[in-house]
């Protein structure tokens, strides 16, 4: 029989490759809340951290990423800046596992959770919570499905494809290897604000929505390409087949065209732009008055409300840092943040008089109450109140 120590390991190593069933996840849960298992957490963590270099499992610049989170997970109620690892590189990942960096007139200041003063001025009232798996299934007969409301397994057939919810944030179509053709229909998957959701396409690639987002898609890939529409935030990882070039149409305006690569697209309705960003692979990004432009990793592209493209390197990790959990700022301006955390906790953002001229750059896990991250913004000095629903940016 596996002992409670051996087990222990198993499931963080599986937790680590996203790979945990819901009652896996339960049972680790389970074993982190005893108090003498997260010296055993830290334990693990730490050789991993030593073996990266063989097993590249765990790279030093995330572990106090990977043990702030799954401590939150276990809703441990405990500083989790305790938490040292003393061999790391010196970078300002590993200074803690929520942080900020306060970017004022060329000054960087690092800040980590035991150096904020829990008597920070923001005022909340009925706490928000985060956001969570959350959508809407629209098929091609119009109606609808809530898939949070909804159990596992299959959730309809559409044509040759059937649709399943494989777990509580995940929708997969199966298109069946058949002679017989069936009508190409189209669905919508829709994530309301405060959800997020993983879609897998008939095709195999994988796309994963952000809040506020929306994707309409066949239910079968039958032409010469594969098309889908987007509106909101995704990140691709596309299947590659040359021969079938993927397409993705943006608010009508522009397109990205790929064979197989993975990238990140931001082209909500709210903002002044839209930007393709390029993780792997090689992709084709063009509008109505531009040519096209090709992207190379670590670019992305930015098209404005004029319809003119910028090209430029960009830090991938934070623009694709909503996927793994995670709000990272670079140097951004106020507004565009409470844009994000507007988004991701459904929540209306005021600001009764000027808006706080200030830029902001640093990590805060999304996985926390709006009030714990607005605590960590106030180190900059802007002030908030939370009243329900509504956030007021305080001048």
């Amino acid at each position: 029989m596996i002992n409670e120590e051996t087990r222990f390991a198993q499931l963080f190593k599986t937790y680590v490759d996203n790979q945990l069933t819901d009652e896996e996840l339960q049972e680790l849960m389970h074993f982190i809340t005893l108090n003498d298992n997260l010296k055993e957490l830290q334990i693990l963590i730490d050789h991993e951290v030593e073996n990266a270099e063989t097993t590249d499992f765990l790279s030093p610049e995330k572990a106090d990423l990977l043990y702030e989170k799954i401590v939150q997970e276990a809703e441990i109620d405990q500083p989790v800046t305790s938490h040292k690892i003393h061999h790391y590189k010196t970078t300002w990942w590993t200074a803690a596992a929520i942080a900020l960096i306060l970017v004022t007139t060329g000054t960087y200041l690092l800040f980590s959770p035991k150096h904020v003063d829990t008597n920070v001025s923001v005022v909340a009232k009925n706490d928000v919570r985060p956001g969570g798996n959350k959508a809407v299934l629209t098929l091609a007969d119009g109606s609808t499905i809530v898939l949070n409301n909804a159990g596992t397994g299959k959730i309809t057939e559409q044509g040759n494809t059937k649709v399943l919810k494989v777990n509580e944030g995940e929708l997969t179509y199966q298109t069946a290897k058949t002679s017989q053709t069936a009508p190409v229909t189209f669905n919508t998957l829709s994530i309301p604000r405060g959800g997020q959701y993983q879609l897998t396409l008939p095709d195999g690639s994988k796309v994963w929505l952000n809040s506020a987002t929306s994707i309409t898609f066949p239910t079968a890939f039958t032409g010469k390409d594969r098309r889908v529409q987007l509106t909101g935030e995704a990140y691709f990882e596309v299947t590659k087949n040359p021969s079938k070039p993927f397409i993705v149409s943006l608010r009508d305006k522009s397109e990205v065209r790929v064979l197989g690569t993975h990238f990140n697209i931001n082209a909500y309705n709210d903002d002044s732009s839209v930007k393709t960003t390029l993780l792997e692979g090689r992709v084709q990004v063009s509008s109505n008055q531009n040519p096209a432009v090709i992207l190379t990793p670590g670019t992305q592209a930015s098209l404005n409300a004029k319809g003119k493209f910028t090209v430029a390197e960009v830090d991938t990790e934070a623009v694709v840092a909503w996927k793994n959990g995670l709000f990272m700022f670079n140097s951004e301006d106020i507004e565009t943040i409470m844009m994000q955390i507007s988004r991701w906790y459904d929540v209306e953002v005021v600001y009764p008089g000027n808006k706080p001229d200030i830029h902001l750059s640093g990590i805060i896990s999304r996985n926390v109450n709006v009030s714990s991250v607005l605590k960590m913004l106030e180190i900059s000095g802007v002030k908030f109140k939370v009243e329900g629903k509504k956030i007021t940016v305080l001048p």
